[in-house]
């Protein structure tokens, strides 16, 4: 099954509040971290967190950043998009090598 990046990285995001990273009411990470960290587009990040708010797990407040509102339970579908996200990582991993290795 394949899943849109947005999804992956709100899955990744709600992985790491279930695991404990970001606790009840913590800021998470800047969106320009996050941009960083996904190799993503400010949209793409900002569709991801837009995920998140409308399940109850974040909210963003204006001028601070967003905050843990709630932990959610695990499911099986975190889980598919996360293996999603494991393995576009990955290929952009090969992909990066293989233009080091042609430059």
């Amino acid at each position: 099954m394949s899943f849109t990046k947005y999804e992956a990285i709100a899955a990744d995001l709600q992985a790491r509040i279930q695991a404990g990273e970001f606790g009840l009411g913590e800021r998470i990470t800047s969106m320009t971290d996050l941009e960083e960290r996904y190799g993503a587009a400010q949209h793409t990040v900002r569709r991801a967190l837009e995920v998140l708010i409308s399940q109850g797990v974040i909210q963003i407040v204006r001028g601070k950043g967003a905050f843990v509102r709630r932990i959610p339970e695990p499911s099986p579908r975190t889980d598919e998009l996360l293996a999603s996200l494991i393995d576009a990582h990955a290929a952009l991993g090969r992909a990066i090598a293989t233009l080091r290795r042609a430059v």
